[in-house]
Formats: structure tokens, C-alpha cells, sequence
């Protein structure tokens, strides 16, 4: 590993510095994957989390299916939706550096909680793909919402 930062650090400072954007673009990706993932698991055993992602899968298959100045109309509800584990993240960051002054190690639960919260934020207003008609996929966000609230 040694020898391996050493050839790095003879490479251009440009080209070290993409390096690095690359590096961490990617851990950005697979982080956001994994917290999909997690999430989508997750939100089987819980009715209250997985009407929470029902509900923003709802707008983001609106803001999908949307043309033009409509997109408007979706783009504000998803971005309050994002505003919520957004500012969590943040007191969570102030909370770790306000423990860091204590402890490293209790600083590290304020970073995983930020971390938590700002990959949740992420998520809420990553693109949505959506393929062929929106219309059945709106439909089923529906039915499945329906039989989550009926059941809670």
C-alpha cells in the first residue's frame, strides 16, 4: 500500500485530484445503492417506512411523468420530502463535532448518524427511472399505499 501511495503522489496534481473525485463519486454511488437497498428491506418489516417511500416513489414518478412547467408542481413537495432528513443530518454533523471535543469515538456516532440522514436526503431526490407508462406504476404506488393505510 505504501509503495502504491508513492506512485500516486509522483502523478500530476491534476491528475491526482480527478483520482480522488473519482474515488469518491463512486463511494458516493455505492453508498447510495446500499442505502436503497437497506431501505427497501427495511421498509418490509415497517408499514410506517414503507408508506413514507411510497409516498416520495409517488412524486418522483410524477416529476418523471411530467413535461414541461408541470415538473414545478412535483419539484417542491419532493424537495420539502428532502428538507427533513436534510437538516437531521446536519445537527447530527454539529452533534459529532461537538463530541469530537470529548471523544473521537463518540464523534464517530454523530458522523454515522449525518451520514444516515444525508445518504436519506440523497435518496429522496435521486432520478427516478422511469420506463414505458407511468400510469400502471402510479396505479400500484396507489393500491399499495391504500392497503398499507387501510392496515395501520
Amino acid at each position: 500500500m505504501p509503495e502504491l501511495i508513492e506512485i500516486i503522489e509522483e502523478w500530476p496534481v491534476i491528475i491526482q485530484g480527478a483520482l480522488g473525485s473519482a474515488l469518491f463519486a463512486s463511494a458516493l454511488f455505492v453508498a447510495q445503492k446500499v442505502f436503497k437497498h437497506v431501505n427497501y428491506q427495511i421498509s418490509a418489516f415497517s408499514n410506517e417506512n414503507r408508506i413514507v417511500e411510497l409516498k416520495t416513489e409517488k412524486l418522483k414518478v410524477g416529476l418523471a411523468a411530467a413535461r414541461g412547467k408541470d415538473k414545478a408542481i412535483f419539484a417542491a413537495p419532493i424537495l420539502y420530502r428532502m428538507s427533513r432528513p436534510f437538516l437531521k443530518g446536519l445537527v447530527w454533523l454539529v452533534l459529532g463535532l461537538m463530541l469530537g471535543e470529548i471523544s473521537s469515538g463518540l464523534s464517530m456516532v454523530g458522523y454515522a448518524g449525518s451520514f444516515y440522514y444525508l445518504i436519506n436526503a440523497l435518496n429522496v431526490v435521486s432520478p427516478y427511472e422511469l420506463e414505458g407508462d407511468y400510469k400502471p406504476k402510479l396505479d400500484q404506488i396507489n393500491r399499495e399505499l391504500d392497503d398499507l393505510e387501510s392496515n395501520t
